[in-house]
């Protein structure tokens, strides 16, 4: 499909392929929408960056898109393809600008709709999610399921008080005067929760018949990752997502990266010396899961995701009832601080929390250590019970019945 914009025509695959469902989220890397395949009529995440000026930047978009490509494993976002636009000065904008008015056009009409409901007395129960063409509030920004993660990097992992930080349903350039260049990655799309989602402070019910699954299926994906020499630094309840079919699934490869690809990365179990500090290792990973030595900006190994896997493993093992309780007992735990009769209540937990959470690297175990003792301490039901378990769970998921 030809466009004539600013006296050029310009033909975009994105708009001739698919058709546009909803905006899934946005934040520092651009944006990533759920679509409609024109061809096979399935449905896919997909996925929009700004490729940036700065040649450094470059390099780690199309980290990203390399990863995802190589990665084939059940439990990682499954990537389908990937392609670069470059439209003429000030286009994408205004396609953006008309997709805005769009969506806010049907979420008026929804209100209107949902206002003549009302008068006529009837009792019904709307939801109106971000599903359907609905401009995201904050916290959908932050909270938002894809088959990707869309928070900022580098950024807290709590809310932002409130604020709306999603003033459009895409960013807006206020002067678009030279071409740019947009990288758009297609994958599979997930369930509507991610994990964090699900281990929201009084949400979640039946965690209990599901933290064996949930983290044997985490513990492989990283055992993955490894396998292929690859560290994710960015391991969140956010970023670990739930198909359809009730699989986990791990994303947001966007600060992936090699064990061996940077000078300062250490390569083994040694100590991390402050004499070592490089910018390359500052501000990588998401504050409240990161190891001590990435807060600390200090060359690392693959055990910072031995780390991220500990807390949220703990999360897992422990219910809380608020978030305030959640943030001060995960902030504890970082000084080596337990809930009272923890250890005693998860014995073999807590001496495998210990090593993960360890502040020091080395007397972290490897990713084929905690899977081996994971073997013993989860038992994983039978597929049988699985299937009845996941059944029933997203029945009462569906029905409200959790939310």
């Amino acid at each position: 499909m030809a466009y004539g914009f600013l006296g050029q025509n310009f033909s975009s695959s994105f708009q001739r392929d698919f058709d546009m469902v909803r905006l899934l989220g946005r934040g520092s890397f651009g944006v990533i929408f759920e679509v409609k395949s024109k061809e096979d009529g399935y449905r896919y995440a997909i996925k929009r960056i700004t490729l940036p000026n700065e040649e450094e930047s470059r390099v780690r978009v199309m980290r990203e898109v390399i990863t995802l490509a190589n990665c084939k494993h059940p439990n990682i976002v499954r990537y389908i393809q990937s392609w670069t636009e470059t439209p003429p000065p000030g286009w994408q904008e205004e396609q953006d600008r008309q997709q805005n008015e769009r969506w806010k056009e049907e979420k008026r009409k929804q209100k209107e709709e949902r206002g003549q409901e009302e008068e006529r007395g009837q009792e019904e129960e709307y939801t109106y999610s971000t599903g359907t063409n609905e401009i995201p509030t904050s916290s959908d920004c932050e909270e938002s399921v894809s088959a990707d993660s869309q928070s900022n990097h580098g950024n807290n992992d709590e809310p932002k008080d409130g604020k709306n930080n999603c003033k459009e349903l895409m960013p807006m350039a206020s002067k678009p005067l030279q071409n740019k260049v947009y990288v758009y990655i297609q994958m599979e799309v997930c369930f509507k929760f991610n994990l964090r989602t699900l281990l929201k402070p009084g949400k979640l019910k039946f965690r209990d018949y599901d933290i064996p699954s949930f983290f044997h299926q985490i513990v492989d994906a990283v055992d993955y990752i490894h396998s292929k020499s690859l560290i994710h630094r960015d391991l969140k309840p956010m970023n670990i997502f739930i198909s359809k079919c009730g699989l986990i699934k791990v994303g947001d490869f966007g600060l992936v990266t090699g064990m061996a690809d940077k000078p300062n990365m250490i390569t083994n179990d040694e100590t991390c010396s402050s004499s070592s500090r490089s910018h390359h290792t500052q501000g990588v990973g998401t504050t409240p899961y990161m190891s001590p030595e990435q807060l600390r900006g200090l060359p690392y190994n693959h055990k910072v995701d031995i780390y991220s896997l500990g807390l949220i493993f703990f999360e897992l093992l422990v219910y809380f009832g608020t978030d305030m309780e959640r943030s001060k007992t995960l902030r504890s735990l970082r000084d080596g601080v337990y809930p009272d009769k923890f250890a005693e209540e998860h014995p073999q937990e807590y001496s495998l929390l210990r090593g993960m959470l360890s502040a020091t690297p080395g007397e972290r175990p490897a990713i084929e250590d905690v899977k081996e003792q994971i073997n013993e301490i989860l038992k994983i039901p039978s597929d049988v019970e699985m299937m009845l378990r996941w059944g029933m769970a997203f029945d009462r998921l569906r029905a409200g019945k959790y939310w």
